[in-house]
């Protein structure tokens, strides 16, 4: 049984990190860091899991660890490879962590607890293995909320100005798109029994189906309609022509090109309805589904676009001083071009979606499984938990 490393001090590390060099070969042993043990396990709800930190112990007594470490005894958790007994392991970079992913697998859970070794991928007779022990007291998502509007085009760029001419203005952003409708849901609920996990709540949502504890455990359902897109950005405004000279004159410079206007927000998707239909045997599974059936929210309307650059004044003259000649830049003669003025914000937002409806009824066993629902043989509306 594996011993928890006490840890007496957390670092937080940022999104960025320092690896130091790190010889497989001389490592000597490896533990999986963990502040929560259950008799040697990680309890974990749902089909996915954050494993904890790993160390190693090196030949001189040192501890490189991928988390709660100084910075530089920092291990690179790409050095590592994990195998599991069901599920994938998989490596996040970015966070220097790894994630244990049993959808593929997700009803062999009710039957099996799952065994993780990690090992050196350079050196794999270094490992440590632990038990991942799955709980159903947490709350299950079922989200069929409606699509996303589309953001909104922005603006083209004006056209910059011709030496002497003011830029072009920029063109309007574009309306967002609206949030997609929510879908229509049913729920089906009743208790069905297992093996190893005792019973729990077996819940059928279209063509998805989750469990989770008769007590403690909960079900979300979404069926929302999608936020509007958000308007398109106004276009930029032309920079100025410049200025120049013609004839030992300065030319005045254009001035920039206005911002365009920023688009409309596209209006959001209407909810849509859930149906919750029980077991008439277990009434209050009733009281264990939340659902959202709200209309989306409007996006928000575009930013408006900036003005163009005015013309910069450009060569020099020469000037006639006495019996002297001077060669005098336009800068200090004309100004350069004003700035183009910003666009506006778009007009308005989109409007929200109006709210879904969503209804309980009670139903006998027959009627909401006709086949049964038998988990250990993975009948009666089984398939993998509905994911986004």
């Amino acid at each position: 049984m594996l011993r928890p490393l006490v840890v007496v001090a957390l670092v937080s590390c940022g999104p960025s990190f320092r690896y130091t060099a790190f010889d497989a070969l001389k490592a000597k042993s490896l533990a999986l860091q963990t502040t929560v043990t259950i008799e040697g396990a990680i309890a974990f709800c749902g089909p996915t899991a954050t494993l904890p930190p790993v160390a190693v112990t090196m030949a001189d007594g040192k501890v490189r660890a991928t988390a709660n470490v100084p910075q530089d005894d920092l291990l690179d958790g790409g050095e590592l490879v994990w195998s599991a007994s069901l599920g994938q392991v998989h490596h996040d970079a970015a966070a220097n962590r790894d994630v244990f992913d049993a959808s593929t697998d997700y009803w062999k859970l009710l039957d099996e607890d799952v065994t993780v070794t990690v090992a050196l991928a350079k050196n794999k007779l270094v490992t440590a293995s632990i038990t991942l022990l799955p709980t159903y007291v947490c709350q299950q998502v079922a989200d069929f909320r409606g699509a996303f509007g589309e953001q909104g085009y922005s603006g083209d760029s004006g056209n910059p100005g011709a030496p002497q001419r003011n830029g072009g203005g920029g063109r309007d952003g574009q309306l967002g798109g609206p949030g997609g409708p929510g879908p229509n849901v049913v729920v089906d609920l009743t208790i069905a029994g297992t093996k190893k996990r005792g019973k729990l709540v077996f819940a059928r949502v279209g063509n998805a189906a989750f469990v989770f504890a008769e007590k403690g455990g909960s079900l979300l359902v979404t069926a929302s309609g999608g936020q509007g897109g958000h308007g398109g950005r106004g276009g930029s405004g032309g920079h100025g022509g410049g200025g120049g000279t013609r004839d030992n004159t300065c030319l005045t410079p254009g001035d920039g090109g206005p911002g365009g206007r920023g688009g409309d927000g596209g209006d959001g998707g209407d909810g849509g309805s859930i149906l919750v239909r029980v077991d008439r045997a277990y009434p209050h599974l009733a009281d264990l589904v939340q659902v959202s059936v709200d209309g989306g929210r409007g996006g928000e309307p575009g930013e408006a676009g900036s003005g163009g650059r005015g013309g910069m004044a450009e060569g020099s003259v020469e000037e006639q001083d006495g019996s002297n000649k001077t060669s005098r830049s336009c800068s200090q003669k004309v100004s350069n071009g004003q700035d183009g003025q910003y666009g506006q914000q778009g007009m308005r937002p989109g409007r929200d979606g109006r709210a879904g409806r969503s209804a309980v009824q009670m139903e006998s066993l027959l009627k909401l499984f006709p086949d049964g629902v038998n988990l250990i043989d993975r009948t009666g509306g089984g398939g993998s938990p509905a994911r986004r």
